[in-house]
């Protein structure tokens, strides 16, 4: 099931345009369903993030799309200029508004659940009552129930 979960969420992150998504990991073990993130951004993707006032990159060059621009009065009112070469008055320069939470990886995951859910009832039915299960079922049920 882990596998069908990263194969949703890889999805998800290609039609985002997201290159980070190949390197989800599906989680490997008996009994559990999930998704191992190699990449920490995507969990600023997954949960989103607060807005905020960028203070770091006071004094930097920050590389943008119209050219190169030096951060500098950060925080502090005055004019910025979007895309397109509007100039607009804001009350704090280089605030960053925050991404919206996508919860991606939560979908993937109940995505692959919901499609197996068929499967996992039996094998629930295995662990509590091995007579009502069928042959396959009952091999699984009865290594989910030993203990090592």
């Amino acid at each position: 099931m882990s596998e069908i979960a990263v194969q949703r969420a890889r999805e998800y992150g290609d039609r985002r345009g997201w290159r980070g998504t190949r390197y989800l990991e599906p989680v490997v073990q008996k009994g559990v369903v999930g998704i191992k993130v190699t990449r920490q951004y995507l969990l600023c993707q997954n949960y989103g993030t607060k807005p905020r006032v960028m203070y770091e990159l006071e004094g930097k060059v920050v590389p943008m799309k119209g050219g190169p621009r030096r951060a500098k009065g950060v925080g502090q009112p005055g004019w910025v200029t979007l895309p397109g070469g509007v100039r607009v008055f804001r009350q704090q320069k280089w605030r960053h508004p925050g991404i919206k939470p996508t919860h991606f990886l939560e979908e993937a995951i109940q995505f692959a659940i919901n499609k197996d859910k068929h499967n996992l009832q039996n094998w629930l039915m295995a662990i509590v009552d091995p007579n009502r299960a069928n042959a396959i079922t009952k091999t699984d049920a009865s290594d989910a129930t030993r203990i090592d």
